[in-house]
């Protein structure tokens, strides 16, 4: 059975280089399935969701991109 951590990872944002390959220290969000809440990631990782179906899955975005010491206030 495979180990899910142990999955490549990239950042889709544009211009970011994070890979679980690059940046093994960084910790990797999974872009919700919820398409209200998906689509308000895309619009803030400045992709076009006409660039990336729906039933898209295995897509991160990395810490780089959020403020995840605030995140849980």
């Amino acid at each position: 059975m495979e180990n899910k951590s142990a999955q490549y990872k990239y950042c889709i944002v544009p211009g970011c280089k994070s890979t679980t390959v690059r940046t093994s220290n960084k910790h990797f969000f999974t872009l919700p399935k919820e398409p209200k809440r998906r689509l308000k990631w895309l619009k803030a990782c400045r992709r076009d969701k006409k660039d990336i179906s729906q039933k898209s899955i295995g897509l991160y975005v990395c810490e780089d991109h959020f403020d995840v010491y605030g995140c849980h206030q």
